[in-house]
């Protein structure tokens, strides 16, 4: 009888732990991929790619983060450059409007993070405009959040929590210290993705907290309604050199997971969701892929 008990008990927690950490039968995934094609050619291999909030443009920077380059998806054979090689860039955002990007740059003569300056380019007039200097911190990570929006998420390194501020209140969302870092400000401004030991979803306000039970994992958008986050995995070798890498599909909470990508000839990285469109880095040759993603 204990044996019997003991069985069963052993079969249950196999399932409980089936349902909770692997990933569902992609059948059941309610997204699906199509169109899947490069947008980007040549020898030059690219990396970051981030659509605009309104699915008009495709901007990214090189591999060695130099330079911001923009693809008008209307007219996909023009690449116009918005900072040159000699520009180190980070924190690569759009503003809501779609019409400017903002981003840190950092000159390749004084590479130190003193002399990084944050710019505002208009996309309607060519315009560079200088937003504030000497800002080193790390502020969420989302295509669709707003760059100049009042709400801002970085880490506190004194504290060691992730800390917001809004108009000069500021507040903790995390509240144990920890190692935190790429923060993804949900599109309704009320859900923050975290990395940590495992990806967490907190509120905005810091007061609930969300274990996705994603270890291994790099989430880098939220869908457009806030309910899902695209996710990448990759296997390296030695820590160095990463092998295959596959897009990942998760809903807020943790309890649904799907891999969406299951290519043996491409090594996607980077995913950005906005609308009905998904683009993402190809490890392999460097070039920035565009895809349709729409509800079965």
């Amino acid at each position: 009888m204990k044996i019997r008990i003991l069985y069963i008990f052993i079969l249950i927690s196999n399932i409980i732990y089936a349902q909770n950490n692997l990933y569902l039968d992609s059948k059941s995934c309610p997204f699906q991929l199509s169109n899947i094609e490069a947008i980007t050619s040549g020898e030059t291999e690219y990396t970051l790619p981030k659509i605009s909030p309104d699915g008009s443009y495709v901007m990214f920077t090189k591999k060695n983060k130099s330079g911001i380059y923009l693809i008008d998806l209307k007219n996909r054979n023009i690449i116009k450059t918005i900072a040159d090689d000699s520009q180190l860039i980070y924190d690569l955002k759009w503003t809501d409007d779609s019409n400017s990007i903002i981003f840190k740059k950092l000159s390749s003569s004084n590479k130190t993070l003193s002399n990084k300056e944050i710019i505002q380019y208009s996309i309607e007039n060519g315009k560079y405009e200088k937003v504030v200097s000497s800002n080193n911190k790390s502020v969420s990570n989302n295509p669709l959040t707003i760059a100049n929006e009042k709400i801002q998420i970085y880490y506190n390194l004194d504290k060691r929590l992730v800390e917001a501020s809004d108009e000069g209140n500021n507040w903790f969302i995390t509240k144990e210290p920890g190692l935190y870092y790429n923060f993804i400000l949900s599109p309704d401004r009320t859900k923050v993705i975290i990395h940590g030991e495992n990806i967490y979803v907190y509120s905005i306000d810091g007061k609930n907290k969300i274990d996705t039970g994603i270890e291994k994992g790099l989430a880098n958008s939220w869908s457009p309604d806030g309910n899902y986050f695209i996710y990448f995995v990759d296997e390296d070798k030695g820590g160095h050199q990463i092998l295959e890498s596959d897009l990942y599909i998760s809903s807020f909470d943790g309890k649904n997971k799907w891999k969406i990508t299951d290519s043996q000839d491409l090594i996607e990285l980077w995913p950005s969701w906005v609308n009905d469109l998904i683009s993402f880095e190809d490890l392999k040759t460097g070039q920035i892929y565009l895809a349709k993603i729409s509800k079965k």
